[in-house]
């Protein structure tokens, strides 16, 4: 009678890992992936209306507010008292006509400023 190998006698293992299992359950998983997310992209593209991103007409029809309008081309206006305002903040100009008090442009005053406490003196 032959005497167990020291191995045996540990408990480790003495055969070899069956490489052909191990293929077919690795084949059996990426199959099994690949089958989820084409089941996804294709749930999603069926969610999706199948891919039509067009608008419909009353996506598309533009909004008028209801009568009565009282401006005619809102944005227009908004453009022209953006530009007035842009023009006082960056112009010199003065402010009384007896030319005692000045306007300057904004970056003018801020570089006037810096280093200066705006608190009242004591």
């Amino acid at each position: 009678m032959s005497q167990p190998s020291e191995s045996r006698t540990a408990g480790h293992e003495v055969e070899d890992a069956d490489t052909r299992t191990l293929v077919i359950m690795l084949v059996i998983l990426f199959a099994s992936v690949a089958a989820v997310i084409g089941i996804i992209l294709l749930l999603l593209h069926v969610m999706a209306g199948g891919g039509d991103t067009s608008l419909t007409a009353q996506q598309t029809t533009p909004i008028v507010p209801p009568a009565p309008r009282v401006q005619a081309d809102p944005n227009a206006v908004i453009a022209r008292l953006r530009a007035r305002e842009d023009g006082l903040l960056a112009h010199y100009a003065w402010i009384d006509p007896a030319h005692t008090h000045a306007r300057i442009p904004i970056d003018r005053a801020m570089a006037l400023l810096v280093g200066h406490t705006l608190d009242p003196a004591p």
